[in-house]
């Protein structure tokens, strides 16, 4: 898509009445119709759990230097 084609749709002028900024702009309009964030929304590597299940598989802070 065109980025001319993109902000010629009328979403790119909404502004969302929110402080919630967390996935984006269309997810912060969503949040500002009413609907909250669904964890299918959210990437895996967001989660604090998976991330330090990461990290771990990873060796990352395993005391090496």
């Amino acid at each position: 898509m065109l980025a001319e084609t993109a902000y010629a749709d009328p979403i790119a002028d909404m502004l969302p009445d929110t402080l919630f900024n967390g996935q984006g702009r269309v997810a912060a309009l969503a949040y500002a119709a009413g609907l909250r964030p669904a964890r299918e929304m959210i990437p895996p590597f967001e989660d604090e759990a998976w991330l330090e299940a990461e990290f771990a598989r990873r060796g990352v802070f395993s005391g090496r230097d």
